[in-house]
């Protein structure tokens, strides 16, 4: 992970010592709804469920991941370097009266990426086209019923990438609103043996390996000098 950081920086300041003084500089917000279907970690979930009949409401495999996006964008006519951090993340929970304890049950489960990222978009028009390289810390958190607090099931660090087409819309004098059709790309399959752990008492799970790729859309609001 410090490796990731410090490529990151690195990246950041070279292309900040390289842009020149008449660079447009833009501050955006943003929100994401992405699709992505796991079957792997689809699978320990339905295992899950299948194991608990008498659960009222189950974990609903991951389908719809959405997010938050913060970026800083340094424009030079019709070329844009973009520093991004986004959050995407998915909760669900289950719960019921187990039979076995005739007490209350309550599973919560939460995927989440955060990435932090580096890039370029081109503009044609009110058109633009790009993509990005991210370093990756894709997680999953559980609470459960007799311990006090969440805590982490898997964290693993990578690198993904994004890519993304975009409509601009001019909406005033210092602001910008994009939708942004994108596809998310992480660059390895995650090995969630420790989910189905957590889940379903396996304690010899097989090599249980995901891909994560989702797509979306994004809308930005864009706020600086035009």
């Amino acid at each position: 992970m410090h490796n990731y950081r410090t490529y990151f920086l690195f990246s950041l300041f070279l292309i900040l010592g390289t842009i020149q003084s008449n660079a447009q500089f833009n501050f955006g917000v943003g929100y994401s709804l992405g699709y992505l279907n796991p079957e792997t970690d689809q699978s320990i979930i339905n295992t899950f469920n299948d194991d608990r009949p008498w659960l009222e409401d189950k974990i609903e495999p991951i389908q719809f991941i959405q997010g938050l996006h913060l970026s800083l964008r340094y424009r030079l006519d019709f070329v844009a370097f973009d520093f991004t951090w986004r959050n995407k993340f998915r909760s669900k929970k289950a719960n019921g009266i187990d039979p076995a304890t005739d007490l209350s049950f309550k599973r919560n489960l939460t995927h989440r990426f955060i990435s932090y990222s580096i890039g370029i978009e081109n503009f044609i028009g009110d058109f633009s086209y790009g993509g990005s390289i991210d370093v990756e810390n894709f997680g999953v958190r559980t609470e459960v019923t007799g311990i006090d607090k969440d805590f982490t099931i898997f964290k693993k660090t990578g690198l993904g990438s994004h890519f993304f087409v975009c409509y601009n819309l001019d909406a005033g004098n210092t602001l910008d609103f994009s939708i942004r059709p994108y596809v998310h790309i992480p660059w390895q399959r995650y090995n969630i043996s420790s989910v189905d752990t957590e889940l379903n008492g396996n304690s010899n799970p097989l090599n249980l390996e995901d891909n994560y790729l989702n797509f979306g859309i994004m809308f930005i609001f864009y706020n600086g000098r035009k």
